[in-house]
């Protein structure tokens, strides 16, 4: 779906995945990123704030993994009306799907950095070079990578831009 903002979005995301985006071999720097569209937890703004940032970051030399991680159930086929609806309306029944959400996306991001690290090898990525990045609800997901991590999952560095709580 492309929404009003003119950006690829997915919605009733309850299954994460990763989308990896590897850079030419004769640039690449062992460098990865764990990258987190935004969407309050209620979509996920895929195209500009995930595959287009992987896009630009590969052409530094960086693998990038876009994560879809899960978000609140909508219960119509407009995730941009129903998020207006939580936070502008203050609709409390989506808000609480919303904070109920955030744990579940936290721990995708843990996840895909844990993965990342334990390919490591087989997508020719240095294991101390992993690092996350995240827009607005994404953003919450990478400042929370930077707490209560294993050895497995500790961000090697963290990037919470403009994170949404």
């Amino acid at each position: 779906m492309t929404s009003p903002c003119r950006t690829q979005v997915v919605y009733n995301v309850t299954k994460p995945s990763l989308t990896i985006f590897s850079p030419d071999p004769s640039i690449a720097n062992g460098t990865a990123v764990v990258v987190c569209p935004g969407g309050g937890f209620i979509a996920l703004a895929m195209g500009n704030e995930g595959y287009d940032v992987a896009k630009a970051l590969v052409k530094k030399g960086i693998t990038c993994f876009v994560l879809k991680y899960r978000v609140a159930h909508v219960t119509n086929n407009d995730p941009v009306k129903y998020f207006n609806e939580a936070v502008h309306d203050g609709d409390t029944a989506k808000q609480r799907q919303q904070r109920e959400a955030m744990p579940l996306g936290i721990a995708d991001g843990k996840a895909a950095i844990s993965y990342v690290r334990a390919h490591a090898k087989e997508y020719n990525i240095n294991p101390n070079r992993i690092g996350i990045i995240g827009f607005s609800a994404g953003g919450t997901l990478a400042a929370s990578a930077a707490f209560n991590y294993t050895p497995e999952n500790k961000p090697d560095f963290a990037a919470p831009i403009y994170a949404f709580f």
